[in-house]
């Protein structure tokens, strides 16, 4: 074969190569794949992050996070130790002043040690038996939960807990430009995280003066309570709340306060 015959050949079999790789790169599914590659993620709008964030109250509002306590508490406490000979009641009973709550007898080891401490010679043995009541009319609120007829309990100071339920008060915390536009007597809704579509009227009637922290690098919370009432006693003790108040931000009652001490204010 003649060199032009061999340059001939090499010539078409380059061009052969070169059509078959233009037709492999030049393929619809591969362009398509390039150019899904090089598409960037898409962008998402701001209605869409809007719909993720929580919709902000007015500015006016004051929106607080509370726990539902009883108005008044007492404690009934068991000083010594004593076997429990009889429970007479149980969490969430009606009580009143003076009720039984439970009936015990003194173990010997008690009733040594007390006459040691207390009882002089000559006086009359102590009684071995004895009864818990309750301090105050209204709820069982909480019950010693090893307590039952047989155990041997104590000493122990707290045994039961008798609370009053109706009305209920709220506690929360508010930060201190907040707590300043707050007073006495002011109304809000509250409404229970666990009881959806309920809602209670609420009204200021504590505001503390002194935060829970006085270090300068600390942020300045105040306790503030609300009373609510509650007759079905569909609140209980523990329960959290959404406190909502509608407050305006304006305070002229604090403006004059400022002017009588002499104090001032500057607006710019």
């Amino acid at each position: 074969m003649s060199s032009n015959q061999k340059g001939s050949c090499s010539a078409r079999r380059c061009g052969v190569m070169l059509v078959a790789l233009m037709t492999l790169f030049s393929s619809p599914s591969l362009s398509a794949e390039k150019r899904v590659q090089r598409m960037p993620p898409p962008r998402k709008t701001g209605k869409d992050f809007q719909r993720l964030l929580p919709k902000k109250a007015p500015s006016s509002d004051i929106v607080l996070i509370g726990k539902a306590l009883c108005s008044l508490k007492r404690t009934v406490d068991l000083p010594f130790q004593a076997t429990i000979t009889a429970l007479e009641v149980q969490s969430g009973q009606a009580v009143n002043k003076g009720d039984v709550l439970a009936r015990y007898r003194l173990t010997p080891e008690s009733l040594l040690s007390i006459s040691r401490k207390t009882m002089p010679s000559g006086v009359k043995r102590l009684k071995e038996e004895g009864a818990l009541t309750a301090p105050i009319t209204g709820r069982v609120v909480w019950v010693h939960p090893e307590i039952r007829p047989g155990a041997r309990i104590g000493p122990t100071n707290r045994v039961f807990e008798v609370g009053v339920m109706d009305p209920m008060r709220l506690s929360a915390y508010v930060y201190e430009e907040e707590a300043l536009r707050l007073d006495l007597g002011d109304k809000g809704i509250a409404r229970p995280e666990s009881l959806p579509g309920w809602k209670f009227k609420a009204q200021v009637s504590r505001i503390s003066w002194s935060p829970l922290s006085l270090d300068p690098l600390q942020p300045s919370y105040y306790e503030v309570e609300f009373t609510v009432k509650n007759p079905d006693l569909i609140l209980r003790e523990g329960l959290r709340v959404i406190i909502h108040l509608f407050k305006p931000v304006s305070r002229k009652a604090h403006g004059s306060a400022a002017g009588d001490s002499g104090g001032s204010s500057t607006s710019q």
